[in-house]
């Protein structure tokens, strides 16, 4: 058991109420009081700081997030501070001459929003990407998540050509010629999105871990995360699992994410349900995903949209498909 009394602290109760002295045990907050009071209730062998006057408040609670992406967005070409589309291409740029990634290596970047494009007030396209590199697979990921681009080669890899006919609850744009442009909304992404979301148990363990460390810099330490999806659940979780038994330091409450029938009852009777698990890696409901998202023109509308009136969204889910989800979550 390993304990930790903090001495001579400002520790955040409420609004206005502030108490001496803290005692964790392991890692669980068991008395907040005076120096005296606190320190009555301590085990002997309790490690004692002396804080001497500082601020001491509770881990915070990150109640939407992304933990497996964070270790992704650590590690792979960050483009959330991207200006423009030519500061896209400078940054990924950068990123290849410092990281020399192997040859043929799929590169994947994350944050893109071309609403603060100050060059081009446009999407992405295939063209742009090539222009970066044509050696290297590279799909980047627009914000929101629910839109990427891909470059000649990842669509190369992926097998996809201007036969592909998306499937639906998805969108691949065409360019005046009517060849794909690089840009693939919702179901449409799968064959792209699997080229680097099936990472092996090591490599996620290995972003996990970064993201926890992360998050423990940032003073989270309980994160509500959306990281069990369809296909590469089973490798996410067994990853959790290997990062719960060996020192896990964020606490986890997972969403799973499903848009097949089959493959949630399957998650579900391997016994994956609300309330099951540990403290540190326990389950919580089903997240569902029935369009898709403002910026890439996919959340569904009533009307079209004002600046793109071909379009009024994408419905990712019949009534049926979603009829079916709820009705088995429930």
């Amino acid at each position: 058991m390993s304990s930790i009394l903090i001495r001579n602290a400002r520790v955040y109760v409420d609004r206005g109420h502030f108490e001496e002295a803290l005692l964790s045990v392991d890692g669980i907050i068991r008395a907040v009081g005076s120096n005296e009071s606190v320190a009555a209730q301590a085990p002997a062998d309790a490690q004692i700081y002396d804080a001497r006057g500082r601020l001491v408040v509770p881990g915070f609670n990150d109640s939407h997030q992304h933990l497996l992406n964070t270790g992704i967005a650590l590690t792979d070409i960050r483009l959330q501070n991207a200006s423009g589309i030519a500061d896209v291409k400078r940054i990924a740029r950068e990123y290849i001459a410092k990281h020399q990634p192997a040859a043929g290596a799929v590169l994947h970047g994350m944050g893109w929003n071309q609403d603060y494009f100050t060059d081009e007030n446009r999407l992405l396209t295939r063209a742009d990407l090539d222009d970066i590199s044509t050696d290297y697979p590279l799909i980047f990921e627009r914000a929101c998540g629910h839109l990427l681009t891909a470059n000649s080669a990842a669509l190369a890899l992926a097998g996809i050509d201007d036969t592909f006919v998306p499937p639906e609850g998805g969108s691949a744009e065409r360019d005046a010629n009517g060849h794909l442009n690089g840009v693939f909304t919702e179901n449409a992404r799968a064959k792209l999105t699997a080229l680097f979301r099936n990472r092996t148990v090591e490599q996620n363990v290995h972003l996990i871990r970064a993201a926890m460390k992360h998050a423990a810099e940032s003073g989270v330490t309980s994160v509500q995360t959306c990281d069990l999806r369809s296909g590469s659940w089973p490798t996410v979780l067994e990853a959790y699992n290997r990062v719960e038994a060996d020192h896990p330091i964020t606490r986890v409450y997972h969403q799973s994410s499903f848009q097949n029938l089959d493959e949630y009852r399957e998650f579900l009777a391997a016994g994956h349900v609300t309330g099951q698990g540990s403290p540190m890696n326990r389950f919580g409901p089903l997240k569902l995903f029935v369009d898709g998202s403002l910026g890439a023109r996919t959340a569904l509308m009533r009307s079209p949209y004002h600046d793109d009136p071909s379009t009024c969204g994408i419905a990712t889910l019949t009534v049926d498909e979603l009829q079916g989800l709820v009705n088995e979550a429930v």
